[in-house]
């Protein structure tokens, strides 16, 4: 009866009149699937239905559901709508730490093929949806950690190797050597814990934000000489040095890995807080006295590197022979 009567409409309204119904009819099926592509009830037939047929709005829908089944989840990592990939990549990360082994072995094996599809997209952004959300995970498969942290994006590489628990000090060593990536051993020198013998890689690497991120990480394990060994790898015949330090409220530990170069020292220039700036962090007075302790000393203010009120300074600081100083004198 229905059918009839819309079937008498669309034959008696004029033509504008019947596309304008006919637009409000397809709108609403549209919404219908959508909601019931929501619907963790819906059935599997139903949601692999919407996977194939919906519109792209409804197969995201589908991807987002946690209730479709994992077979439909395979087929929508091939979608061809990067949203709905994106989407299926965000749940897929988090239903994985849900994956015990007692899952049947073809729903296991479907959902880690469905993540080898995701990790190997051709979309940056999806990598990196998926990169964020299994970071943490410790029964991600090996090779898609591997494969993920060696990403040509940042976006996707860097969350995995500051986090993930499955890379050994062996396959940082690795990335470290390879150095594809921009920002890729800051995010080494982050993670946490950090062994010794990462730490020194990152320091032989002479990348001055990665070495800055090593100091400021309270878990690594950064060997005291640290200073004397970038200036035993880069700069071993020179004579006269100048060292620039600003590393955000860790100077001091940069500082204490200075010694067995100190005489080659020409001056040395520090950002100085004289204010607090950092919980836990130097006073201005100490500064000076571990410099002190070292030979050098306090000899200028070279400018002010805030806008706001005086709180950080650039300090000079020369060898306590320096002739300089005797121009100070009256």
């Amino acid at each position: 009866m229905v059918r009839g009567l819309l079937r008498g409409l669309l034959l008696s309204a004029s033509p504008d009149k019947r596309d304008e119904v006919l637009r409000q009819l397809e709108k609403r099926a549209r919404e219908a699937q959508h909601e019931l592509a929501s619907l963790t009830d819906a059935g599997d037939d139903v949601l692999d239905f919407l996977a194939r047929e919906g519109a792209p709005a409804t197969r995201r829908a589908v991807a987002a559901n946690i209730a479709t089944p994992a077979l439909t989840n395979r087929h929508l990592a091939e979608d061809g709508d990067d949203d709905v990939r994106a989407e299926l990549a965000q749940k897929i990360g988090r239903l994985m730490p849900t994956l015990s082994k007692r899952e049947a072995e073809h729903i296991r094996a479907l959902t880690i093929e469905t993540l080898e599809r995701l990790a190997a997209d051709q979309v940056p952004r999806v990598r990196a949806v998926l990169a964020e959300e299994i970071k943490r995970l410790d029964n991600v498969p090996h090779h898609i950690i591997q494969a993920l942290a060696r990403d040509a994006e940042a976006i996707v590489a860097v969350p995995i190797i500051e986090y993930s628990p499955l890379l050994s000090d062996a396959d940082l060593m690795e990335i470290i050597a390879e150095g594809k990536v921009h920002g890729v051993l800051e995010a080494v020198a982050r993670r946490r814990p950090l062994s010794a013998q990462v730490s020194d890689a990152v320091v032989s690497s002479l990348d001055i934000p990665a070495v800055a991120a090593l100091l400021a990480n309270p878990n690594a394990a950064v060997r005291d000489r640290t200073l004397d060994a970038i200036i035993d790898a880069h700069l071993p015949d020179a004579k006269r040095i100048g060292i620039k330090i600003d590393t955000e409220g860790f100077e001091m530990e940069v500082i204490a890995g200075l010694d067995r170069h100190l005489s080659r020292i020409d001056f040395l220039v520090s950002e100085a807080s004289v204010l607090n700036r950092f919980e836990g962090s130097y006073n201005f007075s100490e500064l000076v006295a571990a410099l002190w302790d070292k030979g050098l000393r306090f000899y200028n203010l070279l400018g002010q590197t805030g806008l706001r009120a005086p709180r950080v300074y650039d300090c000079i600081f020369l060898q306590a022979n320096d002739p300089a100083f005797d121009r100070l004198k009256i």
